[in-house]
């Protein structure tokens, strides 16, 4: 995330970002909010792939190793 943050105050485009991270650098006034809205979130994970991937032997031993570590 620090590339993305570098590259935001670099003005090469824009971030979701937690508001932690970028706190300095809004108070530092290298990157700006342009929105008053907070989206929040309920700081959980997402395991994200494409639905034609689901059969691949690699992801969904990838997929059972990570559900086995967070308890799931």
């Amino acid at each position: 995330m620090a590339m993305v943050i570098e590259a935001v105050a670099a003005g090469l485009g824009v971030a979701l970002l937690p508001r932690f991270l970028v706190e300095a650098d809004i108070a530092a006034g290298r990157v700006a909010t342009p929105f008053a809205q907070v989206l929040e979130d309920d700081a959980a994970y997402r395991f994200v792939y494409p639905d034609a991937a689901e059969e691949v032997p690699a992801l969904r031993a990838f997929r059972d190793w990570i559900l086995r570590q967070a308890g799931g």
